[in-house]
């Protein structure tokens, strides 16, 4: 509530106790009038006590606002981020101020929780990295943005001032592209930090992975294999113009020429471009369809929380099969996987698949059409009469129904045949389920 001198259509002002209230359904703010005091003017006069200790409770409505602020900010910093439920602290945060305070209720977890800014301090100073910005505040940043509003690194950069403190205003483009490189560089070691701290807060067993990949392309027409040449050429036309003297007038294109018409510049251009590493953007099969544009495959692996455990990136150009088992093992050695199921889609489905997963000694379930099955395994095994009915979780029938089936496929051989002439490659069950009679889901176990 606060305290309001109104003119009225006589030109008197009057005094009123005021109060404001947000509608939900109209989504404004309604005033209304507590207490009228009367004319101002005869108010103050006749009641000077009483008038100052209207102010005094009351105040100006600017003031009291501000106080009110900086009130509620100081109990939230100091109490909110103890609080197992601070809730109430939040709404009034939200009703007095008209910037995003995602950042805030986020940071008990990045600070005390996970302790990211104790795990970066210590990585530069272990590794000696010599920077000057603070890697926690624009991981930080950058990883709340992800979650309240996904934007490109630079927009990231202008939407700053619009959450409360403006948490990456001391930090240019440059300190962030920069940033990201330790990132990568030092991914390993902040996954193990995140999922060790994470282990403290979930009790987690790991048994239950979940493993899935995905493409996102780039906006430009070339991939990495024509950018790595042309950066490789800048590279050697800086250290020929270094070395001599009449390469410095030259222009790039007849520079790049004499790199070509010369063996022993063009082995030195071939030294770079391997040095520069395998091209990462390429162009591939795109789940957008963007087959003009180079992307990457994401593949990534959680637990049975849907918690992220570690991630791989991988060229564009290389099938996402071909990735289960690699993110698999790294996983296996770095996270101390143990007799663990691995979900995946029907994409990653496949004999050589399934079977090194049993090598590695992990469990599978793994999605398949049975409308791929012979004419004669669909005769025998697709006969709803022969299917069970599914329950819920109360007891009561659905209209689900399922079947257990052995499942062996003899296209990979593993180890080739027995005496008999028989594979020798594993065995499989399937679970089918159904509702329709033409349309059937498999799972490999």
């Amino acid at each position: 509530m606060f305290l309001s001198e109104k003119k009225n259509s006589n030109g008197l002002y009057y005094l009123y106790l005021m109060d404001s209230s947000y509608n939900a359904t109209t989504k404004r703010s309604v005033l209304r009038v507590v207490q009228n005091f009367g004319r101002a003017e005869d108010f103050k006069k006749d009641k000077p006590d009483e008038y100052a200790k209207l102010v005094e409770k009351y105040g100006n409505k600017k003031d009291r606002a501000q106080s009110d602020q900086e009130k509620v900010i100081r109990q939230f910093i100091t109490e909110g981020e103890q609080a197992a439920d601070c809730m109430d602290l939040l709404s009034k945060i939200k009703y007095v101020m008209p910037q995003n305070i995602t950042n805030l209720v986020l940071r008990k977890l990045w600070y005390h929780d996970l302790q990211m800014p104790k795990f970066f301090d210590y990585l530069t100073r272990h590794e000696a990295l010599g920077i000057e910005y603070s890697i926690s505040d624009i991981a930080f940043y950058f990883s709340m943005l992800k979650l309240m509003y996904p934007s490109s690194y630079l927009e990231g950069l202008e939407l700053s001032p619009r959450f409360l403190g403006d948490p990456v205003a001391d930090y240019t483009s440059d300190d962030v592209y920069r940033c990201l490189h330790v990132l990568a560089e030092y991914k390993d070691s902040i996954m193990q930090h995140v999922n060790k701290k994470i282990d403290v807060l979930v009790p987690r067993e790991k048994t239950l992975l979940f493993f899935d990949c995905t493409n996102c392309y780039f906006e430009t027409p070339y991939n990495d294999t024509y950018w790595n040449r042309k950066k490789a050429y800048r590279i050697l036309r800086r250290k020929l113009r270094k070395e001599n003297k009449k390469f410095k007038e030259l222009p790039d294109k007849e520079l790049n020429r004499i790199i070509d018409d010369t063996p022993a510049y063009t082995a030195m251009l071939e030294q770079i471009i391997d040095s520069l590493g395998d091209p990462l953007r390429m162009h591939g099969p795109s789940k957008e369809r963007r087959f003009d544009l180079p992307l990457v495959s994401i593949a990534l692996v959680v637990d049975e929380h849907a918690i992220p455990i570690d991630f791989m990136v991988f060229p564009g150009n290389q099938a996402e099969t071909s990735t289960l088992i690699e993110i698999v093992r790294d996983v296996k050695v770095k996270h101390d996987i143990r007799n663990a199921v691995l979900v995946a889609d029907g994409a990653l489905n496949g004999t050589k698949n399934l079977s090194k997963l049993l090598e590695e000694g992990l469990g599978f379930s793994v999605a398949k059409s049975a409308l791929t099955f012979s004419d004669k395994l669909r005769e025998s095994e697709l006969d709803l009469d022969t299917f069970e009915i599914m329950n819920d979780e109360a007891g009561n029938p659905t209209s689900m129904r399922y079947k257990i089936v052995d499942y062996h496929n003899v296209k990979y051989d593993m180890n080739g045949k027995d005496k008999n002439g028989k594979s020798t490659n594993p065995n499989f069950f399937g679970f089918i389920t159904s509702h329709n009679p033409k349309k059937f889901f498999l799972r490999l176990y």
